[in-house]
């Protein structure tokens, strides 16, 4: 198949098209921009529960889906656990903890994010509210704060050896790792990776 020879022409694009390139593109990127990105969520994930004693594990509870309702309820609904999108809320009533110098406490563990699996927990902020009373086992009133609230990269777990809970509601919000960007994040980076594009080839023309 014969080639023509080339005559020396530079076939320049015109600008209205890279225009109209660039406007599409950026179209594109705002539409982008505007649907929401996945979201860090424990809905869906599979948890695990357990009272830690000593050494012996009690009351656990495996693969619980977490959805919109309570996920674990043990020793005769005394202790309520509902894991949420991004927080677990401890609900105690009328429930005596003994006592044991080494541990005695609720932990839900095996937390992973759906969607996001190497997301971790960071910190956590907690949030106490006493309804009834919290007193230590001889009926004294007891102080209780987030220093008995603590966590791994895939638990939390809450001591209570040696407290009486009447009424009260712990609920502990988690702050993760990974980092989502906002719809307008986005659509402000794609925005300035266009504008670089289009300044590129204005100069290469």
């Amino acid at each position: 198949m014969s080639r023509k020879p080339t005559l020396g022409l530079t076939k320049r694009p015109c600008p209205r098209r890279r225009w109209l390139s660039a406007a599409s593109l950026l179209s594109a990127v705002f539409a982008l921009g505007l649907v929401s990105p996945a979201q860090a969520t424990l809905i869906g994930d599979e948890v695990d529960f357990e009272r830690v004693f000593g050494t012996s594990s009690f009351n656990a509870v495996s693969d619980e889906i977490v959805d919109s309702g309570v996920e674990f309820s043990v020793l005769s609904g005394t202790v309520e656990v509902d894991v949420a999108a991004e927080s677990i809320v401890f609900s105690l009533d009328g429930i005596i903890f003994s006592f044991n110098a080494t541990q005695h406490e609720l932990r839900v563990f095996d937390l992973d994010w759906v969607g996001v699996p190497d997301g971790v927990i960071e910190d956590i902020s907690v949030d106490i509210d006493i309804g009834g009373a919290i007193n230590i086992n001889n009926g004294t009133p007891g102080t209780f704060d987030a220093s008995k609230i603590s966590f791994s990269d895939h638990s939390v777990s809450v001591e209570v050896g040696g407290y009486e809970f009447v009424d009260v509601t712990i609920t502990v919000d988690l702050e993760t790792s990974h980092a989502i960007p906002e719809p307008g994040s986005l659509a402000l980076l794609g925005a300035g990776l266009v504008g670089l594009g289009y300044l590129r080839r204005r100069k290469r023309a």
